[in-house]
């Protein structure tokens, strides 16, 4: 019997009662794909996880469909208990809220996990409508330049209760992310600083026709110009470029849906102005990714002229995406036999 409880005291969800998550998902003993004999294994087996990586589906190999149903169903579920397994020992808390997600940062747990949030969806709002496809846009034709890694999925996490009990709550049509530095918590910090200087230059009597001229104003101002200017390279050519656009492009949508990209060991303190500075230090080159693409849509346009724009999927990976091929590896290890 499932009891409903608070997460967070923001969304109503349902705890399973027992052990926490999911066991790890095993094919029917009857569930078997046979090889001529001679074949590759290994060969096979790259070729089938290749082939689901870059169709979402196993579309392109020569099996039953049935079998293919049954394959889809298996790696779908491995990702879930991969992902499950990872965040166990995680315990998450609210965050932020956007337009259909409520999202959710790692509160406890291993330092290499804070650069993950899971995004729950909010109870009264149409996901399957109004966001999946935006989501599954995102997912397919996106790839590793214009998004962060990202899965959707059902999974058990550990958070806490309207009382800050520890508990366990079942969540689906919840995204888990990559974490960024967010636009908005940099520009943010960029304005406030420039009021600042303003009122700091206003005081020692500086003309306010001169402020703007300042070296410490226009270091701020070029830095803010720079911001954006990456962003606008990532719409036009990664997205817009290839046929697809956001409803929600303007700054301030923007500033809530796109961040930078935080290379891995990184050490954060904030997820914000003060990162964003440690790290472009340090990598000049630094690069925008999307995360909140719901409001997606392909050009109508280009579909009209769809033979003269292709638009080739490029599928973004999956989080913990290493350790979700090794688990795909030995399932596959498992169930494709050779003829005697």
């Amino acid at each position: 019997m499932a009891k409903m409880i608070q997460l967070s005291s923001i969304h109503n969800v349902y705890a399973p009662e027992g052990s926490f998550g999911r066991e790890k998902p095993v094919p029917e003993e009857d569930f078997k794909i046979l090889l001529a004999s001679g074949t590759n294994k290994s060969s096979v087996i790259n070729f089938f996880i290749n082939s689901y990586l870059g169709n979402g589906d196993f579309s392109a190999v020569n099996i039953k469909e049935q079998t293919k149903n049954t394959l889809e169903v298996l790696f779908k579920e491995i990702v879930a208990y991969v992902i499950e397994e990872k965040l166990k020992s995680c315990l998450f808390t609210y965050l932020d809220a956007g337009t259909f997600f409520y999202a959710m940062k790692v509160l406890e747990g291993p330092a290499e996990l804070k650069n993950k949030i899971v995004k729950v969806a909010m109870e009264g709002k149409n996901f399957e409508k109004d966001a999946a496809p935006g989501y599954k846009t995102a997912k397919d034709y996106f790839g590793v330049r214009a998004s962060v890694q990202m899965t959707l999925t059902d999974i058990n996490v550990r958070s806490t209760n309207s009382e800050g009990l520890p508990c366990v709550v079942f969540l689906d049509n919840t995204l888990i992310q990559e974490r960024t530095i967010v636009i908005k918590n940099i520009l943010s910090v960029m304005d406030q600083n420039k009021k600042t200087l303003r009122e700091q230059y206003r005081l020692k009597g500086l003309a306010p026709d001169r402020i703007s001229d300042m070296p410490e104003m226009k270091k701020l101002e070029e830095e803010r110009k720079k911001i954006i200017g990456d962003f606008q390279k990532l719409y036009q050519e990664e997205m817009k470029g290839r046929g697809f656009e956001d409803k929600d492009d303007g700054e301030a949508a923007m500033d809530r849906n796109y961040g930078f990209r935080v290379p891995p060991g990184f050490v954060h303190s904030d997820w914000g102005f003060n990162d964003y500075s440690r790290l472009r230090r340090t990598m000049p080159e630094m690069q925008v990714v999307g995360f909140d693409f719901d409001s997606i849509r392909q050009l109508r346009e280009n579909l009209i002229k769809k033979n003269k724009i292709e638009i080739k999927k490029d599928r973004v990976p999956d989080v913990f995406s290493a350790d979700i091929k090794t688990a795909w590896k030995e399932l596959l290890e498992k169930i494709l036999i050779k003829r005697a």
